[in-house]
């Protein structure tokens, strides 16, 4: 299989941390929770940064916000191909070859050269002088030169639907989940297509007698998602009442300021 065309989605990939043990009261959002860094958009896959003087870089993975001394995990299994004191670049075969590469580290346990496996600490979060939020920098990358793969010889891909992935499919959509998360017999009365940075894509909408922003990311189209999305837009259309089951997001966090934590949208009845 080539190693270029291949959905992040499909990637064998597990979280490269756990905040469960940082950050309690997060519980049944996931089992691996991790926090995007959206403050100002910096942390987005894609922001253009600016580096030396008169020149504009690209940010070519995602933060991940976390304390530091935070446990940082091989997100496959795969050989350490390089890296300095504080980054990682490891290499990963799975009839495909992929890259990983973790930056800001500390107390790092594997050196290069060393095979390691899927959800192996590699290290730590450590400290960045440079950065107002600590965080662990997070890349995937394609080789485009399959007889030297390397950090060079390779080109990243946006990890964003790859991590999110997996606060979406291991919410608990049960009785628990919802209490407190339901919106009954409301009337939509706004949506809206909105982008934050033009790098992340949302489906926001808002229903009469609540405040709250209510979220469907939308930047990996699954069938799923647009046959929600199209649920919502004629329901909207019809002036029909509807029953909207949220969650929150930690994931997601920083793009609403008003309530802690992101309003995600779970599950919308349409009533006839």
């Amino acid at each position: 299989m080539n190693s270029y065309m291949v959905n992040p989605l499909d990637l064998p990939i597990v979280p490269p941390m756990d905040l469960n043990a940082s950050m309690p009261g997060i519980d049944r959002i996931s089992p691996y929770p991790m926090q995007l860094r959206t403050r100002a958009s910096v942390g987005l896959f894609g922001t253009r940064r600016d580096a030396d003087p008169g020149l504009i870089r690209l940010h070519e993975g995602v933060d991940l916000l976390a304390p530091i001394g935070t446990k940082v995990f091989a997100a496959a299994t795969g050989k350490v191909i390089g890296g300095s004191a504080t980054s990682a670049l490891l290499l990963h075969d799975n009839g495909f070859r992929f890259l990983t590469y973790y930056q800001h580290l500390q107390k790092k346990t594997v050196q290069t050269g060393a095979t390691v496996n899927a959800g192996q600490q590699i290290a730590e979060v450590g400290d960045f002088p440079d950065s107002t939020e600590d965080h662990l920098h997070f890349e995937i990358r394609y080789p485009f030169d399959a007889a030297t793969p390397s950090y060079e010889n390779s080109l990243p891909v946006d990890p964003t639907p790859s991590l999110y992935w997996w606060e979406e499919k291991t919410y608990q959509n049960d009785d628990q989940a919802r209490q407190g998360h339901i919106l009954d017999n409301v009337t939509i009365k706004s949506i809206e297509d909105i982008w934050r940075a033009r790098l992340l894509r949302f489906f926001l909408v808002n229903v009469d007698g609540d405040a709250r922003d209510l979220f469907l990311p939308l930047h990996e189209m699954r069938p799923a998602n647009v046959s929600m999305v199209e649920t919502i837009r004629s329901a909207f259309l019809a002036g029909k009442k509807v029953r909207i089951v949220w969650r929150e997001s930690l994931f997601f966090k920083g793009i609403q300021a008003t309530y802690p934590r992101a309003s995600v949208i779970a599950e919308v009845k349409v009533y006839r």
